[in-house]
């Protein structure tokens, strides 16, 4: 005659498996094996022979890990280990309270102090731009942008205001620049035909030259009427 045979795994002692077997070829030799009939199987616990008797552990709640350094979330983990002693083995830096819906731009962070999560800005590698010199660097931490930085790109004449916490349009600068560039450009125009040295060896008082400086002036006349009518240098006719 077959009897219920059940076997359990040799170190955690859980449950594996049932088989029929006839005892009398066994005798007394079965190892990690009982006759003690299963109890009632309880959603989600683990069937553990103690003492040749079941008990049904409850699994744990599902847990969720963090960073060891920065006690950011990382993943969940709900499969957990049986030890020994009846027991399961919990992940380190884990906790049994859920993770909560983020919005764009977040990372929730543990508060071991309090044992709860929060929810933190986290802008790592983003382009932040500096609000005293507009140089540019790479988000490297959690948190809210440091004072003195912006996520937001300046253009090429823009200041930051801090009073609209924005770049507005430094005017005076940008005035400054275009002037600038306008007497640059007409420096140029001269000497690609009349260069400095020419200019030295060949006398504005001397009326042979009378054309040539005229030239001149007239580049020069086109500048300045540039530069006082507000004309950007790309729309400067040279008359080159």
């Amino acid at each position: 005659m077959k009897t219920n045979v059940y076997t359990v795994d040799a170190v955690t002692k859980e449950y594996l498996c049932t088989e029929k077997l006839d005892l009398k070829f066994y005798g007394d030799d079965l190892p990690n094996k009982t006759t003690e009939p299963l109890p009632t199987l309880i959603k989600d616990t683990k069937l553990i022979l103690i003492n040749d008797k079941w008990k049904q552990i409850p699994l744990p709640k599902p847990r969720y890990l963090y960073d060891a350094d920065t006690f950011e979330y990382l993943n969940k983990v709900d499969e957990f280990k049986l030890k020994a002693n009846a027991t399961f083995e919990l992940p380190d830096n884990s906790t049994d309270i859920a993770i909560f819906n983020l919005l764009d731009d977040e990372v929730a962070i543990f508060d071991k102090n309090n044992n709860k999560w929060l929810a933190k800005k986290d802008y790592r590698n983003k382009t932040v731009y500096s609000t005293a010199n507009k140089s540019i660097s790479l988000v490297d931490y959690i948190g809210d942008i440091k004072d003195g930085f912006t996520l937001l790109a300046p253009k090429e004449f823009d200041k930051w205001d801090a009073q609209s916490n924005t770049w507005v349009e430094d005017k005076d600068l940008k005035e400054k620049m275009r002037v600038s560039a306008i007497k640059a450009k007409a420096m140029e125009v001269i000497e690609s035909k009349y260069p400095i040295f020419w200019q030295l060896n060949n006398p504005r008082m001397d009326s042979a030259f009378a054309n040539d400086y005229a030239w001149i002036d007239n580049i020069r006349d086109i500048s300045n009427n540039a530069e006082s009518k507000g004309t950007l240098l790309d729309d400067i006719d040279w008359g080159i």
